[in-house]
């Protein structure tokens, strides 16, 4: 299949994901939305593994990698739960879908010093970041005189950041031993490993209960197939011969996010946080492509 159709299916999957937990999130708890996801996404990568031709790796070398990125990514996938059920999605998901520039950075202290250009592109994404916050802020608090109800959002800005940092630490870590166990294997044991510490989350907070109700079923089942479907397009695409493409067209999820809320929540959004928006998808598409991929 095209490389660009791979990375539009898995920014689709993603980016419908992540709206759709606004309204799991905010129904049944992220804790539970989490749970109900995680559960669907592992049976469908389980079925991949047993349809795979490639047999299973053995071994406890990278094993203490795998289990950091499959805690980091239960952190940052429930704190993005948090992030878009508080809302609003307009302000949370381009945040979100900032972590590539984070990846970035730790590069940096692994000792890859990043050219010009991707100094710009980080800070561009840093800028979009504080333009989508602060312009939102400045907005809630002018309408505060007619509405006094009117939300801040910094504390969707504030958990949409540690969202950003758990993925991107879940990424780091698990890109350092997919090349032992390869891509697939590596993403099925991380989210077992997920779902397991998500239990144990659950069981040691006191204010926390199992709760899924069956007539919400169907739709955490959506989004862990969607958030599995949208890994196994990635995955695919890394066999085309433009594997940079589906990467970059991918990492532009964020925008599919916003842009489902501006539809059918109707958040509003000011050409400020708008022009935030572009800023944060075209530098974090820079960023995610393979050196040389723009020349």
């Amino acid at each position: 299949m095209n490389a660009g159709i791979l990375g539009l299916l898995a920014a689709f999957g993603w980016g419908v994901a992540d709206f759709a937990a606004r309204f799991s999130g905010r129904s049944l708890g992220a804790h539970n939305a989490l749970l109900g996801m995680l559960c669907a996404g592992s049976l469908v990568l389980t079925l991949g593994i047993l349809l795979d031709a490639d047999p299973l790796v053995y071994g406890q070398a990278g094993m203490p990698l795998v289990v950091a990125s499959g805690v980091a990514a239960m952190f940052g996938t429930l704190f993005v739960y948090q992030a878009v059920a508080m809302g609003p999605i307009v302000v949370a998901a381009p945040i979100i879908s900032s972590y590539p520039a984070l990846v970035v950075v730790a590069a940096v202290f692994a000792g890859e010093i990043p050219n010009p250009l991707e100094w710009l592109a980080i800070l561009g994404v840093m800028g979009g970041v504080l333009v989508i916050s602060l312009f939102h802020v400045a907005e809630a608090q002018g309408a505060a005189d007619k509405i006094p109800s009117t939300p801040f959002p910094g504390g969707t800005v504030t958990i949409a950041l540690l969202a950003a940092v758990c993925l991107a630490v879940s990424i780091i870590t698990g890109q350092q031993v997919a090349s032992t166990f390869g891509h697939l294997q590596t993403t099925w044991m991380a989210r077992l490993i997920s779902l397991a510490a998500l239990i144990v989350l659950i069981l040691a907070s006191p204010r926390s209960k199992f709760s899924l109700p069956r007539k919400w079923w169907p739709l955490v089942a959506a989004q862990g197939v969607l958030d599995s479907g949208a890994f196994l397009a990635t995955l695919a695409g890394g066999l085309t011969a433009n594997p940079e493409i589906t990467a970059v067209v991918g990492s532009c999820f964020g925008g599919v996010t916003v842009v489902l809320g501006r539809v059918f929540l109707k958040e509003r959004m000011n050409w400020q946080q708008w022009s935030g928006v572009v800023l944060i998808i075209a530098c974090v598409a820079f960023l995610a492509a393979p050196p040389g991929a723009w020349i």
